[in-house]
């Protein structure tokens, strides 16, 4: 009965259903590195001990690769990609859910934090899923640019929040931004091709490029504690050689 009132490919015209086509490939080599933002993040995250990816960033984004298992697709790489995504997410759900109450500063946020996560993820997918069937979001790819918008905001708020930098990955920041840059070029190529009845789409132009800007701000706050962090000195003691003289 769902399915009855989600977004599908009907009137699509052909050259947006094209796998194959350039804008595709740049958008799925995109995805491809948001794995390894995935993947970065986790190395990040078990190493320091911290949830890599702010909380409420992370049950938005565990929300829609949930919900995106039941949307309809033209082809199957995509979800096998959203399948890479959705197992490495476990992975971090798993990280918050061990170390994320430690992190929260608020004790009424580290005290509920195993209610509020849960209610969160919970809340995140309906919310979406409401929101897909009402704007017949196909791909579900508005919605995802929002989250991506939120999680950009909220790094840069977990960089203040976290003045030992733990959890928070460099490597993972630079692959988040070259992959969003790499589907927002794509999306904005097909998406008006999959959906010709709308004019304009100033607010996925909005999303994408502040999105960028939040990032390279995030990548220059990162490289600038970096660089006010003093290196490791190992320190050689003069005692001996004063003994010896």
């Amino acid at each position: 009965m769902l399915n009855a009132y989600l977004p599908n490919f009907e009137n699509a015209p052909p050259e947006a259903l094209d796998l194959w086509a350039w804008y595709h490939l740049v958008c799925s080599f995109g995805c491809v590195l948001w794995i390894l933002a995935y993947i970065c993040f986790l190395r990040k995250g078990f190493r320091d001990k911290a949830p890599a990816v702010p909380a409420i960033a992370m049950c938005l984004n565990f929300g829609w690769e949930s919900m995106y298992l039941i949307l309809p697709n033209f082809n199957t790489l995509w979800p096998a990609l959203n399948m890479g995504w959705l197992l490495l997410d476990c992975l971090l759900v798993w990280q918050l859910w061990t170390y994320g109450a430690a992190m929260q500063k608020n004790y009424w946020l580290r005290k509920w934090f195993r209610v509020w996560v849960p209610a969160a993820i919970v809340i995140g997918i309906a919310g979406q899923l409401t929101f897909v069937i009402t704007f017949q979001d196909r791909l579900a790819l508005i919605d995802a640019f929002f989250i991506n918008l939120v999680m950009s905001v909220l790094f840069i708020w977990a960089f203040f929040q976290r003045e030992d930098g733990r959890g928070l990955s460099v490597a993972g920041a630079w692959l988040k931004m070259l992959g969003t840059l790499g589907t927002a070029i794509g999306a904005h190529v097909f998406l008006p091709l999959m959906n010709p009845h709308i004019e304009h789409w100033a607010f996925l132009t909005f999303l994408c490029v502040t999105i960028l800007v939040l990032d390279l701000v995030y990548l220059y706050l990162l490289h600038f504690r970096m660089k006010q962090t003093p290196a490791p000195t190992t320190e050689v003691s003069i005692a001996p050689l004063e003994a010896a003289g």
